[in-house]
């Protein structure tokens, strides 16, 4: 078994800088047989000790001057910094060795004469020491190394993600544009048809918002009950004129039973759009109770979709107001009157008093920023939908204005007796944009030239 001072040397690379012939040969008997890989060099021979790069530990002889050995020990600490340096030390010498202490590093002092296992042991410390270092190096290098990688990456994954946001955007802007004309399409439709009114269409839609807020809905629900009121009379399209013409209370109990398949068509049409299953729920159970005696799956209470509750308040509401519930065209406070003996009843008692604390107050108007066609400029941005008389669509909210569609509405205009006013927007604020300073995904804040307030030509 190897003596305990010689543990450690094994393939350990030793240099000896000493230009006194007794002490590299003392040296050299030292390590004899300990498995250390020896080189032995003058003072002088810095092109030899260039090539020590692997070197654990240097014993540098100072002879009987330290100071002479300043030039060789900077040498040696410049060309291997992490070798552990050993000074052999002749006799009393504290002042020049603090001299030289104070210029180069050196990490241990061995006075001659001395036994080699007290060098050796010196040694097996020092070639430790020296691994450390070098491995310390290795693993900061490494490191250093893999956080520039994973720095590259994560830029890397933040333009990818960044990227990726812009096209997820650009894929759901123009989904809605899609879905938008399609449902501006299907309320055309209603439009169009004699028997059915697009524009209280429109009204119901804003009164049963306005109700959701209050009642705190969210974002969500509002823009369902939105389109489901706009589409709440699509199923019409399917009844027989007779029952479109009479008032809904004067319809026998066989006549209102027809006039409720209105949902089965209403289901119909919307079919192959499948994102709109919500706003179809709100649809079908327009006619529902809370007491439980509704139609079509006689639901009782809170089981009714609240889109649907909303619905049913806000669009008999009109019904009333407009004769084509009794066949009489009623006041305000008549209404009220009405729907209260049946709070509880048809109605949802909390939706009843946000519909009525709603209509209590003013109606909205244009402010003094709306603008005329004269006023129009090209690249400008319609911000609410615009519609004839016959409540058909001619523009929809988003369009961007251009010379031809500007003329068009001019000739709009000249068909009628009053100016046309229009909401419009700035364009560059017009749209969501994804600030490429931040790399985030961002809406920008929309500059209204006019309040939100639909414009009928």
């Amino acid at each position: 078994m190897p003596k305990a001072h010689t543990v450690g040397l094994n393939q350990a690379n030793v240099v000896c800088i000493s230009a006194n012939a007794d002490t590299q040969n003392w040296i050299t008997a030292s390590f004899a047989g300990t498995g250390v890989t020896l080189s032995v060099c003058a003072p002088d021979e810095q092109d030899r000790l260039a090539q020590q790069l692997n070197t654990d530990v240097a014993i540098v002889d100072l002879g009987t001057d330290p100071t002479a050995m300043l030039t060789p020990l900077c040498t040696l600490n410049t060309l291997l910094p992490h070798c552990f340096v050993i000074g052999l030390v002749h006799g009393d010498q504290a002042a020049p060795l603090i001299k030289v202490v104070n210029q180069c590093d050196l990490d241990r002092f061995v006075p001659l004469p001395n036994k080699a296992a007290v060098l050796l042991k010196h040694v097996a410390n020092g070639v430790q020491n020296a691994r450390l270092k070098r491995e310390n190096e290795r693993l900061e290098t490494l490191v250093h190394k893999q956080n520039h990688q994973l720095k590259s990456m994560a830029l890397d994954l933040r333009d990818k993600v960044l990227q990726r946001s812009r096209q997820l955007y650009s894929s759901l802007t123009q989904l809605q544009q899609h879905q938008r004309a399609f449902e501006q399409m299907l309320y055309n439709f209603i439009s169009i048809d004699p028997y059915l009114d697009g524009k209280r269409a429109k009204d119901i839609s804003y009164t049963a918002q306005q109700v959701a807020k209050r009642l705190g809905l969210s974002d969500g629900q509002i823009e369902q009950l939105r389109l489901a009121a706009v589409l709440g009379e699509i199923g019409k399209l399917g009844l027989d004129v007779p029952l479109l013409k009479r008032p809904f209370n004067k319809l026998t109990y066989q006549q209102q039973q027809g006039f409720y398949a209105q949902i089965q068509h209403a289901e119909m049409i919307l079919s192959p759009a499948s994102h709109l299953d919500d706003v179809k729920a709100i649809i079908r159970h327009q006619f529902e109770q809370v007491s439980g005696s509704g139609y079509p799956d006689k639901l009782r209470g809170k089981a009714i979709p609240i889109g649907a509750r909303i619905l049913a308040a806000v669009r008999d509401y009109y019904w009333y107001a407009t004769g084509e519930m009794t066949g009489n065209k009623m006041p305000h406070r008549a209404i009220k009157l009405e729907m209260r003996q049946f709070e509880r009843l048809k109605y949802d008692p909390q939706v009843l008093k946000a519909l009525f604390s709603q209509l209590a107050e003013k109606p909205r108007h244009l402010d003094e920023y709306a603008l005329t066609t004269d006023e129009l400029k090209p690249g400008m941005v319609l911000k609410s939908n615009l519609y004839n008389d016959e409540h058909i669509l001619v523009l929809s909210e988003g369009t961007v204005l251009t010379e031809v569609n500007i003329a068009r509405l001019k000739g709009i205009e000249a068909k009628h007796t009053g100016l046309l006013v229009l909401d419009i927007r700035k364009p560059e604020t017009a749209c969501e944009a994804v600030d490429s300073d931040n790399e985030t995904a961002s809406s920008s804040s929309v500059q209204d030239l006019s309040t939100e307030t639909p414009v009928t030509a």
